[in-house]
This record gives structure tokens, C-alpha cells and sequence, in this order.
């Protein structure tokens, strides 16, 4: 790889922390929310009750809030990235399938947020009605299934992508 100036750096930097954040706010998410679940029908656990629920769903505020924003920062700060390092695409082959896995990503994650959206604003209303923030995360779930989990395996690509850097054009200088 080319040697990145220190404003790519820096966008690295910031693209590494907001795609962890992101990805662990995802998992952790990810478990949360099954665990208040029986599968594979997702009907809630029996011994839960109305005002556990609501204690529950007071915990998941931050968890959506955090993956809203830490989502929306990572493809801001790939994009300056990108901008920045001046690498070619070309020749980082690397690069080249860590954008794709992205931005094929991107429209699903973006309807999830809408959803995490609707959530959010639900929940901040103190006279929330329980049955519908049930119906919006049933809809999260059920709507896209594992797609979820599959998200979480390429953003780990990603990762093992820029750690390894396979698929570099490598230039001699033989004439």
C-alpha cells in the first residue's frame, strides 16, 4: 500500500473506530433482542410482562441512537477515506471489494434504520403503546431475517480485508 498522508490517516482512524462501534453495537443488539425471544416462531418469552418489557426497551434507547449515528459515520469516514488516501482501485483489489460488500450492504442497513427510526421515536414518548413497539421490532426481524447475520460476516470480511490487503497489484521496476 502506498504511504497515506496524515489526513487519511486520520479518516482510517476514525473509519476503524466507528465501524467497531457499529458492528458491536450490532451484535450486542443482535443478541439483546433474540434473547427477549422463543424461536423460531419470535414469540416473547413467557415470563416476561408488560413492565419488564418497558424497562427493557428504556436499555435498547442508546443501543438504537449508537448504531444509528456510529452507521451514518462509518460510510461518511470511508468516503473521506477513500478521498483521501488517493489509492486506485485498480490496484487495490482489497479496496475494490470491501466498497462493494459495503455499499451492497447499504440499502438494507438504511431500511433497518428507518425502522431503528421508527423505534426510537416510539420509545421516546413516554405514553408508548407496547404492541407497537413489539410490531416495529417483530418487523426488523421477520422482514429481514438472517440478512442480519450475514451483514455482521461481510463487515468481518471488511476487516480481514484492510488487515490483510489481498489482491495488491505489487509494480517491478524491471525494463
Amino acid at each position: 500500500m502506498t504511504k497515506l498522508s496524515k489526513t487519511a490517516k486520520i479518516f482510517l482512524f476514525l473509519l476503524a473506530s466507528s465501524t467497531v462501534i457499529w458492528l458491536g453495537n450490532s451484535i450486542s443488539r443482535m443478541f439483546f433482542t433474540y434473547n427477549i425471544f422463543q424461536s423460531p416462531d419470535l414469540v416473547l418469552k413467557p415470563f416476561l410482562s408488560e413492565n419488564t418489557l418497558k424497562l427493557i426497551f428504556v436499555i435498547h434507547q442508546p443501543m438504537v441512537s449508537i448504531s444509528i449515528f456510529a452507521y451514518f459515520a462509518m460510510i461518511t469516514f470511508l468516503i473521506l477515506f477513500i478521498i483521501t488516501s488517493h489509492l486506485k482501485l485498480r490496484e487495490n483489489g482489497w479496496l475494490f471489494i470491501s466498497l462493494i460488500l459495503v455499499f451492497i450492504t447499504a440499502p438494507f442497513e438504511i431500511f433497518l434504520i428507518v425502522k431503528d427510526f421508527d423505534l426510537l421515536m416510539t420509545l421516546f414518548y413516554t405514553d408508548y403503546d407496547l404492541t407497537h413497539v413489539m410490531k416495529i421490532i417483530l418487523q426488523r426481524y421477520s422482514v429481514m431475517g438472517s440478512f442480519i447475520i450475514l451483514e455482521v460476516l461481510a463487515y468481518f470480511a471488511v476487516i480481514f480485508l484492510f488487515i490483510l490487503q489481498p489482491l495488491t497489484k505489487k509494480f517491478s521496476n524491471e525494463t
